[in-house]
């Protein structure tokens, strides 16, 4: 029977970080949720400032110089906040003894992405993420943020790969393709978002025991390009 390593722990972004001044992270706020339902080009910046409160139309240039540094803001103001969550689940599954886990190992993937809520506990940065990966020019073989060098997130994926037999590349494509199934499910979910933990367990205990049984080693790669799919530094699955 399925069960949760840990128990969702909804959380948005705080007023200020080691990274980012409070009036920055303001900004930041204010850019993940506009640019993820406008789109990243849809926005305009003078009105990310104005959300913001800054009585500065030029805010984002003064703080981040261009659209591109706010998106790569955005993305590494929840960095660490991803990245210290999933090196607490791992060290828990290995306390536990559950480190070769299939779905123990994919909830340490997973649910710190699905805790990413805004201050009314939606998935604003999800739905950002998404926005940035459908884009017309993206190509996951290619952008860094699509597959983890470094950090406890390629920990996880090359434990992946002992638990499952798969290569690297493989278990990227994986992680990254079946991860917009689990991101939708989750903005699905934010109709409860008046409990975003139940919501989020909820999808988790339904999605995980699915996305696991595709890593069965006997099936045919669908997943993966000609030329195989590589990532960089800056995974976000």
């Amino acid at each position: 029977m399925f069960q949760l390593l840990d128990e969702p722990r909804p959380t948005p972004l705080g007023r200020e970080s080691g990274r980012f001044t409070q009036a920055k992270m303001k900004v930041i706020s204010a850019a993940e949720k506009m640019l993820g339902e406008q789109s990243l080009a849809g926005a305009p910046l003078y009105k990310i400032a104005e959300a913001s409160g800054q009585s500065n139309r030029y805010a984002v240039q003064y703080h981040f110089g261009d659209r591109e540094g706010l998106v790569d803001a955005v993305f590494a103001a929840r960095a660490d906040l991803i990245a210290e969550r999933r090196a607490s689940l791992f060290e828990l599954a290995r306390d536990r003894g559950l480190e070769r886990d299939l779905s123990t190992l994919l909830q340490c993937i997973y649910l710190p992405m699905a805790e990413q809520v805004d201050d009314q506990g939606r998935h604003s940065y999800i739905r950002f993420v998404l926005q940035y990966f459908v884009r017309p020019d993206a190509d996951p073989a290619v952008d860094s943020r699509s597959s983890p060098s470094g950090g406890p997130a390629e920990l996880i994926y090359r434990q992946l790969c002992v638990t499952t037999g798969l290569e690297f590349p493989e278990i990227a494509a994986r992680i990254y393709y079946l991860g917009f199934t689990v991101h939708a499910a989750l903005l699905a979910g934010d109709v409860n978002a008046s409990d975003p933990a139940g919501s989020i367990a909820a999808v988790l205990s339904r999605l995980i025991p699915l996305v696991a049984a595709t890593f069965d080693r006997s099936e045919t790669s669908v997943l993966m390009s000609p030329g195989g799919f590589t990532g960089g530094a800056k995974g976000v699955a």
